[in-house]
């Protein structure tokens, strides 16, 4: 299977990154005509920025495969990138709750230059006056530690009324699914949208449940097709796409009815059609998105990362 890379556009950057050496490249270029070496803000409009590196949030929560590259292409960045690359790692990691994930490897980081501060507030450590980067990352393995055991989820709908509901012996997670995704009350949320938007952030903070997905889907759908929409809306999102071309290609080896229904056509007790419709307009039936989601499942396969830099020791850093 050749490779594929994996391009990034923000602001001013446009790269394709295949290994551990690209991203530390990116993570350098960010700083290109940033306002000054205290303020690591990337231009992305006349009048609009963004924090320097905040295009690395989107691949640590959507690609869990490339997490381990990006941890230790950050460790390397931060060692070469002095002042500027001390503020953009705080003000990426106070600011984005995905890089929480990247503990393994921004533990050191704080280790090695625990008063580091951020240019800017951001989620964590609010409730800290001057908060330096050992206050985020005590933040971080507490946030963390939140999302375990996975034994109640939080549903909402349209009118953003959130439930909590228990996952037990009389409530399994297979229960939820086919609830939530026959009523079809799009949770609208800063990752995701769609009947089942509140999965995405059990998928990227859970990695047990993010492994399980593929088989729950597949035992979900098929036992209540109703559900399927809810499914492809998901999968159209592309969280970990790689992990569901198996599935995809059985499913497109089915003559089940649902892959022929139309997709213009609003499920039964959905308030609006399937999401998925905006991200394949030439699609008209189930079976035609499942067909491109496949496609698009095996090139996210070969957008793999290279390892090709170690992950540094303490002594590794330089001193401040």
């Amino acid at each position: 299977m050749s490779e594929r890379p994996l391009r990034v556009r923000a602001g001013w950057l446009n790269v394709e990154l295949m290994s551990t050496s690209d991203i530390v490249r990116a993570l350098h270029e960010s700083f290109y005509d940033i306002p000054s070496p205290e303020q690591p803000l990337m231009r992305t409009g006349r009048d609009e920025s963004e924090l320097a590196w905040a295009w690395v949030e989107p691949i640590v929560r959507l690609r869990s495969d490339w997490r381990s590259c990006v941890g230790v292409a950050l460790q390397h960045a931060v060692a070469e990138g002095g002042l500027t690359a001390r503020i953009a790692f705080t003000d990426m990691l106070i600011t984005h709750r995905a890089i929480s994930l990247l503990l393994p490897w921004t533990n050191i980081v704080g280790m090695r230059y625990p008063e580091a501060r951020p240019s800017q507030r951001g989620s964590f450590a609010t409730q800290i006056d001057d908060p330096v980067l050992a206050d985020v990352l005590r933040e971080h393995h507490r946030y963390l530690s939140l999302w375990t055991p996975l034994d109640q989820v939080v549903l909402g709908d349209s009118s953003q009324t959130h439930t909590l509901v228990k996952i037990d012996g009389q409530n399994t997670l297979q229960d939820v699914l086919r609830s939530s995704g026959r009523a079809g009350h799009f949770q609208l949320t800063a990752w995701a949208d769609g009947a089942w938007s509140w999965l995405m952030e059990y998928a990227v903070f859970v990695p047990e449940l993010g492994e399980r997905l593929p088989a729950l889907f597949q035992e979900v759908v098929g036992a209540d097709p109703e559900v399927a929409p809810a499914a492809l809306d998901f999968l159209a999102q592309e969280w970990d796409l790689w992990r569901f071309e198996d599935l995809l290609d059985e499913w497109t080896t089915e003559t089940a009815a649902w892959l022929e229904t139309p997709l213009h056509r609003k499920p039964a007790g959905w308030r609006s059609r399937p999401l998925c419709s905006r991200s394949f307009p030439r699609a008209n039936t189930y079976g035609d998105v499942v067909r491109a989601l496949r496609g698009r499942a095996r090139r996210n396969a070969q957008m793999r990362p290279r390892m090709d830099l170690e992950a540094l020791t303490l002594d590794d850093f330089p001193p401040v």
